[in-house]
């Protein structure tokens, strides 16, 4: 756990680092319209579909030592539903965006903040995918293929 705060953090001090030293704005990245589609609705999407118990477990599982196979394959799934989630909340963002740039062409000051907007949508997805959904993906097939060592050792 330790080990993922202190890579969180330096993910975050590196990006805003980056953003800063390249003569950007902070507040560039900050949209609530678009952190509420891209981050929130997965969200609650998957806690419809889990509940928060099955949530909370499917990150307590990636972060346990040895886990059994059930909760691997359980979290997994949660994961997989979690990430696929993200990702089409972020192209539907993209979408509404693009349909509004359509519907306003005749408005030429309206497209590039429209364009930002859009993709702020896929930076926002590929954000939240790398923070809440890869490493714990990763854990966990980690795990997998440690058990399934194991299990190839027993057998041997």
């Amino acid at each position: 756990m330790k080990r993922y705060v202190i890579s969180l953090l330096v993910f975050l001090a590196g990006f805003c680092l980056a953003t800063i030293v390249s003569g950007g704005d902070l507040m560039n990245f900050v949209d609530i319209p678009t952190f509420f589609l891209v981050g929130l609705l997965p969200f609650l999407l998957v806690s419809v579909l889990f509940g928060f118990r099955e949530m909370k477990a499917a990150y307590t599982t990636a972060l346990q030592k040895e886990p059994d196979v059930d909760r691997i394959s359980k979290a997994q799934v949660f994961f997989n539903a979690f990430g696929t989630a993200i990702w089409i909340m972020g192209m539907i963002g993209v979408l509404n965006v693009f349909v509004i740039i359509l519907a306003n062409l005749g408005d030429e000051s309206k497209i590039g903040p429209n364009i930002a907007l859009a993709l702020l949508s896929i930076h926002h997805s590929c954000t939240l995918y790398l923070i809440t959904v890869l490493p714990f993906t990763l854990l966990l097939k980690k795990k997998q293929k440690a058990q399934s060592a194991e299990e190839d050792r027993r057998i041997a």
